[in-house]
């Protein structure tokens, strides 16, 4: 997977450009909360499971993050899950 970075000053993520969710994690901890990180999992989940492959987006205050896959929808939900119980 190729790096081409993330947009800051747009608050616009793309997982593909990027190497890892941690980058997104660290960058954009301010707008995670405890109810859209939960939301976000149960989401990514439910695509997961209905073994979706189109692209998504997924909100968390003024950022977003697209995802698309089920192993983007997997390293997600675990970077997720990894910020939910460190308390990001």
């Amino acid at each position: 997977m190729l790096t081409t970075g993330y947009h800051l000053s747009s608050m616009h993520w793309s997982y593909p450009d990027i190497i890892s969710i941690d980058y997104f994690l660290e960058d954009f901890k301010n707008e995670l909360t405890k109810n859209n990180v939960e939301d976000a999992i149960e989401f990514l989940e439910e695509y997961r499971r209905n073994l979706r492959e189109d692209a998504v987006t997924l909100f968390f205050g003024k950022s977003s993050l697209e995802i698309q896959g089920i192993d983007e929808a997997d390293i997600t939900i675990r970077g997720l899950i990894f910020a939910l119980e460190n308390n990001f």
